[in-house]
């Protein structure tokens, strides 16, 4: 799902990451859900392997649509898929709290019952602790990134077995994610 740039700009972004993406658009493994509004639409419509979303607080049309992408895999033998929201601030700061958690719920519910391995970007800064506490608990895990003066941190929340629960430096560049430093005692 695409909330804030349309479907080209985030495939031209995904290139450098995953060179076969492109690839496998092609082959028809990828459904986009465009609800950022940059298409004029006012019902979900479907373009071949694009599905269009009046704007990103339609949340019965976003679950439409993945009912149809979900059919669509498992109508070619695929037993799960992967998901990716960018970003689901967009919904969440234009719906009021209530509605919004209430679609999350629904959301995160429904991908669990289809096996689904989802991620869900969400911009600390337009949330308040209290909302992001909220989302994080329909969640099985999730990464916190944060910049401290020139260093970049991640830290890891629930996700089963991990090293450690502190902030941990990372790098990175648009190929790769390097975690950690050299020295084992910083990453237990």
């Amino acid at each position: 799902v695409t909330t804030s740039k349309p479907p080209v700009e985030i495939a031209k972004e995904m290139a450098p990451v995953l060179p076969t993406f492109m690839e496998y658009e092609q082959l028809g493994l990828v459904r986009w859900i465009d609800a950022s509004g940059t298409t004029p639409t006012q019902k979900l419509t479907r373009d071949g392997h694009t599905f269009r979303i009046p704007n990103a607080t339609d949340f019965e049309g976003i679950l439409r649509a993945v009912d149809e992408a979900d059919e669509d895999f498992r109508g070619k033998g695929s037993s799960y898929f992967r998901f990716a929201f960018l970003s689901l601030s967009s919904p969440l700061t234009q719906a009021d709290d209530k509605t919004a958690l209430g679609f999350v719920q629904r959301f995160v519910n429904r991908l669990r019952q289809s096996k689904c391995v989802a991620a869900f970007a969400l911009e600390r800064g337009m949330h308040t602790d209290q909302q992001v506490e909220s989302l994080q608990q329909l969640m099985d895990g999730a990464l916190h990134f944060k910049q401290d003066k020139s260093k970049t941190l991640l830290s890891v929340v629930g996700l089963g077995e991990v090293q450690t629960r502190d902030w941990v430096p990372y790098k990175f560049t648009n190929k790769a994610l390097m975690v950690g430093s050299f020295q084992l005692e910083r990453i237990r």
